[in-house]
């Protein structure tokens, strides 16, 4: 392979320049030397060197924070995309299974379904200590005792008690079945 030749002046003038700033620096600190001491400085030089010294922990200041706000804009990207992905399953579950999934509270669920027939026909499930989940009694769910019975109870199937509850309010909707 061969070497690049504007890659090579490109490298050689980054450090020209960056030669050419740390003299700047150091012309710069002298100065604010003998101004500070009217003149009067007996070793500018060894001042010089502690000033740039206590500027290169402001150099260490600033790219700190430079690297902190980079952290900080990554956060919040990280957090944006989630909210957005959240939102997109929350939707594609809704559109795929029949249920908007909130949750109310800590190891709190509300589930409404597709069909419902009203906005309150909503069902509760709260997580147990062991991670089981459990069906919190609603008005909505008074109404479905046949079904908790036999898919809660006898099956110990959420899923079946819910795929249920869709099938019979999408009749209820549809006039069908």
């Amino acid at each position: 392979m061969t070497i690049n030749p504007s890659f090579v002046d490109q490298q050689k003038r980054k450090e020209k320049i960056s030669n050419m700033q740390d003299e700047i620096d150091r012309l710069q600190a002298r100065v604010k030397v003998l101004e500070q001491s009217g003149g009067q400085a007996a070793d500018v030089t060894l001042q010089v060197e502690q000033k740039l010294q206590d500027g290169c922990n402001c150099k260490e200041v600033v790219e700190l924070r430079s690297q902190l706000e980079s952290s900080e804009l990554r956060n919040k990207r990280l957090l944006q995309t989630f909210k957005k992905t959240s939102q997109e399953v929350r939707e594609a579950t809704y559109r795929l299974m029949g249920y908007r999934l909130d949750i109310t509270g800590a190891n709190n669920y509300k589930l409404c379904n597709a069909y419902s027939e009203s906005s309150d026909d909503c069902l509760l499930f709260q997580r147990g200590p062991s991670g089981e989940l459990q069906l919190l009694e609603t008005s909505f769910s008074k109404t479905t005792s046949k079904l908790i019975e036999l898919y809660l109870e006898k099956q110990d199937s959420i899923p079946a008690y819910l795929s249920s509850i869709t099938l019979d309010l999408f009749s209820r909707h549809t006039g069908n079945m």
